[in-house]
């Protein structure tokens, strides 16, 4: 055998072993990419399945804090009425009582001179006693209540970002112009058949005004304005019943975004 022909066969033998060699690293590296790809597909639908049983906790619990908020909304209506009726009943109470002190007058109308001689010496100690019961006339304290009683009163207010199930939702005393609407939410009680007025200033300037009206002696409204940069500073909401007298005021501030006021 010459001596070309053992090289050529040491070339062709070296040759096979680097490809054999070759062929093995890519299959050994082909199936430790398999490995990992499905390590990784197991590891995707592990977290795919915890996220989405994180979602249905989450939405239960949301659908459980969403009927307490409305049973608690529903509680608090219905210990409002019963307040509103409370105070009707305060407000016709005095109306009831000088009744039944002058049917009780005329059943003990003195007959005789020495009755009417004991009736004036008891009037008098009465007056002595009580002497505003004198100065009053008998119907003048219920009309004085029934009034104040009917006067609307601002039971609770807010200024918010949001009105949500009639309720005011981040309520804050600093608004930014971004956020483009600001609310002033009321609660007015003994105002119905009113309307209540929302005058909005900003600055020392009136930028708004609306006037609503109120459906019931319970009643929760609200009014609003759209931001925009010019407003930028101090501001309130004014509340005033139909007669111009102020119910009610609220401060706050307007800003401008974080953002803009470091890049200025």
């Amino acid at each position: 055998m010459s001596l070309g022909k053992i090289l050529i066969g040491l070339a062709a033998a070296f040759l096979a072993g680097i490809i054999v060699s070759t062929v093995y690293f890519y299959f050994d590296l082909y199936h430790g990419l398999s490995q990992e790809r499905q390590q990784i597909k197991e590891e995707l639908k592990a977290r795919r399945a915890s996220e989405s049983q994180m979602k249905k906790d989450m939405s239960r619990l949301e659908t459980a804090l969403e009927e307490t908020t409305a049973e608690l909304a529903r509680k608090a209506r219905l210990v409002e009425d019963l307040q509103v009726k409370m105070e009707k009943f305060t407000a016709l109470t005095p109306h009831i009582k000088p009744k039944k002190e002058t049917v009780a007058a005329e059943a003990n109308k003195p007959r005789d001179a020495s009755q009417k001689a004991q009736s004036a010496t008891q009037t008098l100690t009465e007056t002595v006693r009580h002497p505003y019961r004198q100065e009053m006339a008998p119907g003048a304290a219920s009309e004085r209540a029934r009034a104040r009683a009917k006067r609307p009163v601002i039971r609770r207010s807010a200024i918010a970002l949001q009105v949500k199930d009639r309720e005011p939702v981040e309520v804050s005393e600093s608004v930014s112009v971004p956020d483009q609407r600001v609310y002033c939410w009321m609660h007015v009680i003994n105002g119905e058949g009113e309307k209540i007025t929302v005058r909005w200033i900003s600055k020392g300037q009136r930028i708004g005004e609306a006037h609503l009206p109120v459906g019931s002696n319970s009643w929760r409204t609200w009014s609003y304005i759209t931001l925009r940069p010019s407003m930028i500073g101090p501001a309130r909401a004014e509340i005033l019943d139909e007669n111009g007298n102020l119910l009610k005021t609220l401060s706050f501030e307007i800003t401008q975004p974080a953002a803009s006021a470091n890049t200025g």
